[in-house]
């Protein structure tokens, strides 16, 4: 079965995880994806996660924003019993959601196929270019390729984001947006024919689509 291996840290947040994570996170626990935003509604880090029961919360991040997820949650760590660990977890994408799990195995659902944590090296056959070609095509957008620090609705408005769980830490912003406007612009797929010369130059994750041999990624555009 096609499994990539990604390049991500696996944190642990425990105990008292639900109570911490409640004022900090713009999701619910109990959904696969979330994010920590800073106090003008803009990304963090955006986030794999899956509780393992209600002390004990694992999540998933891109290795190139540990620095920015220490020091976010720094502060708030200092004031509270609950403590941010590493864990050594393997982190694939199971491309097609069918790769048999071992003991131990944990999995997180995505837009399209899964991602699994695992403890135990495992033969990951998909190449870097095929695992980018897959993303654009199933429009899965990568923190640190297509986004880094933008507004979390102009990236996503429903993957990672409660508007119903209360207040959290960007949440007047992002609810402002929601509410009373619409994002300045999103992120999408789009053929580089299809780009503007500016959005050209912004493409991400640029690809050529074997179906129909043009080039194609991911690009901010305004929201109309």
């Amino acid at each position: 079965m096609p499994l990539y291996q990604l390049n991500k840290s696996v944190y642990l947040l425990s105990p008292h995880t639900e109570e911490f994570i409640q004022g900090l996170s713009s999701n619910t626990i109990h959904t696969p994806h979330n994010a920590f935003l800073d106090i003008h509604g803009k990304i963090v880090v955006t986030f794999g996660q899956i509780l393992r029961d209600a002390d004990h919360l694992l999540f998933a991040i891109e290795k190139s924003f540990e620095e920015k997820l220490q020091n976010h949650l720094k502060p708030f760590l200092d004031l509270s019993d609950t403590e941010l660990t590493a864990e050594p977890w393997f982190t694939y994408f199971d491309l097609e959601g069918k790769s048999p799990l071992e003991d131990g195995d944990l999995s997180i659902p995505e837009k399209e196929g899964r991602m699994i944590l695992s403890k135990n090296k495992k033969d990951a056959g998909i190449s870097q270019d095929e695992f980018t070609l897959w993303r654009v095509k199933n429009n899965i957008p990568m923190q640190g390729i297509d986004y880094h620090h933008e507004m979390l609705l102009n990236v996503d408005d429903v993957t990672y984001v409660s508007f119903t769980k209360g207040c959290f830490l960007g949440q007047e912003i992002i609810s402002r947006v929601h509410n009373k406007s619409r994002p300045p612009s999103k992120l999408v797929v789009k053929y580089l024919e299809e780009c503007t010369p500016e959005e050209a130059v912004k493409l991400t994750s640029r690809v050529k689509d074997p179906d129909t041999s043009k080039e194609m990624g991911f690009v901010f555009v305004k929201n109309k």
